[in-house]
């Protein structure tokens, strides 16, 4: 009983502190997020922070990056635990000091690989740019909770404790969706005042013990806003090699004032090659005028191949990271578009459109989405598969042959959905059709995950199919027909 009250008092408390409203007067893009609330609670506590340009980004997917210092925070460490971790012997093959994109995580990243929160993907690599989804972000959440037990199936267990748990109260839960950074404040949130811990504790405890200084050293530092602006003097260059793109990083605060000595890094990739040499260098103070300059010269393996440079401004606790594109082509496409949810209309963000060659099977580049759903990217003009990662992964095949032409991809599936019943949260449903091939790029959309009510939705190319529960061999229905641009119900079914 004096536990319960001790957690009451301090709930109140923190209650009082954020109806000064410190959060919501630093964030400027959450005010008519349905997360707000949470966003503001996580800020005050020093979990979350924006990326440094008055922004939290809330519709932004949470990176694996993110999630590990998130983690981190939750389970108790702090930057001063996570500094000292950054020079233990790597955990993964991806995660490095000297590895450039989301290097500031390398310390958060070793910490929660040694407690078993987050794993790998099982090729001894983290992939800290990846998105996570609901049920991983639940999973680390259980994990630190201290709730998870031997023997528990993924995702079906894990999403069974987090409902029973209430870690989902608020949330649209599709299992198989990545989650943004709103969500997974409000996943937290829910953790850290609701669930106790099995020792009866809440993290509320320790995150306000880490906040008042009962930890020394744990509280982050308080940190200024910074604005940031990026002139790239070419997205697109001449073939050959030996072409130079300047690149310039401006840094003002809130009234618009240069900041000087804000370190500002550059690191660069075609493909799966790091180009990193090629940038005169890759860190850089600003200068009395705000300003960070840099250059990045063209090799001839550049050639036809995306080069993606990865711009991070300011302190490990308070950046700000942008994504920049360099195509090396002597004719090439300029692919713009927008990315919108299929069902309510709204742009996506932080979705993923890469440009496929299947015949080569590899990539010519990548770009994301922004807070509005755009893209743009260039290609060398020929015929590519085009991949949105979203919560789902799909294909549009375009072919952008023709220089100086506007394209039009035209998307030809039907969705298929239903409820099923028996099955539990995370089971997938498979569709088949003739002429599958594993392999092929068909494969990409053919499967379905089970929600918490039993519903699943699967985009298809038009055809007739036969519906199996993934690891079971006998179709629990035939015949399915899908047409393009139309919904097939096939309402409740028990497979």
């Amino acid at each position: 009983m004096l536990r319960k009250a001790l957690t009451v008092l301090l709930t109140a408390a923190m209650l009082l502190t954020l109806a000064g409203g410190l959060a919501s007067a630093q964030l400027s893009d959450i005010a008519g997020n349905p997360h707000r609330e949470a966003i503001e609670s996580m800020v005050e506590l020093g979990v979350l922070l924006g990326r440094g340009d008055g922004r939290f980004w809330p519709l932004d997917n949470l990176t694996r990056a993110e999630a590990a210092k998130v983690a981190g925070y939750l389970h108790g460490f702090s930057p001063a635990d996570a500094d000292a971790a950054r020079g233990w012997a790597p955990a993964f093959s991806d995660v490095y000091v000297g590895m450039g994109d989301h290097e500031w995580a390398v310390g958060w990243i070793n910490l929660i690989a040694r407690e078993g929160i987050i794993l790998g993907y099982g090729d001894g690599k983290y992939h800290p740019g990846a998105g996570l989804q609901m049920a991983q972000w639940v999973t680390i959440l259980i994990r630190i909770l201290g709730r998870e037990v031997p023997g528990m199936a993924w995702p079906g267990d894990y999403n069974q404790l987090a409902h029973a748990l209430g870690l989902t109260a608020g949330i649209p839960y599709t299992s198989s969706a990545l989650v943004n950074r709103g969500e997974m404040a409000r996943f937290s949130a829910t953790a850290v005042y609701d669930v106790e811990r099995v020792d009866g504790t809440l993290i509320l405890e320790t995150l306000l013990a880490m906040r008042d200084g009962d930890d020394p050293g744990t509280e982050p530092p308080p940190g200024q806003p910074i604005f940031v602006t990026i002139e790239q003097s070419h997205k697109l260059v001449a073939a050959g090699g030996g072409r130079q793109v300047s690149i310039v990083v401006s840094v003002v605060d809130e009234t618009g004032a240069p900041v000087e000595e804000v370190m500002v890094s550059l690191h660069a990739n075609s493909g799966q090659t790091n180009r990193s040499a090629q940038v005169s260098t890759n860190f850089l103070e600003t200068d009395a005028a705000g300003r960070a300059s840099f250059t990045y010269t063209t090799v001839a393996a550049d050639d036809g191949r995306q080069v993606e440079m990865l711009v991070n401004v300011g302190s490990d606790d308070h950046s700000v990271e942008r994504r920049l594109v360099l195509m090396a082509a002597n004719q090439a496409a300029e692919v713009v578009g927008t990315v919108v949810d299929p069902h309510t209309g709204a742009p996506l963000a932080g979705a993923e459109v890469m440009f496929w060659l299947a015949a080569q099977e590899r990539s010519v580049g990548r770009v994301f989405t922004d807070a509005q759903g755009r893209y743009e990217a260039f290609v060398p003009t020929g015929s590519y598969d085009v991949v949105f990662e979203l919560a789902h992964r799909d294909m549009i095949v375009g072919d952008f042959t023709v220089h100086g032409s506007t394209y039009t991809l035209n998307y030809n599936k039907g969705v298929l959905r239903g409820v099923a019943t028996g099955l539990a949260p995370g089971s997938s449903i498979m569709a088949i059709g003739p002429g599958f091939k594993s392999t092929g790029r068909d494969n990409w959309t053919l499967v379905g995950e089970v929600a918490a009510n039993g519903s699943f939705v699967i985009y298809l190319r038009p055809g007739t199919y036969q519906l199996f529960v993934m690891g079971r061999s006998n179709p629990f229905r035939t015949g399915v027909v899908v047409e393009t641009g139309k919904v097939t119900d096939i309402g409740t079914v028990k497979p």
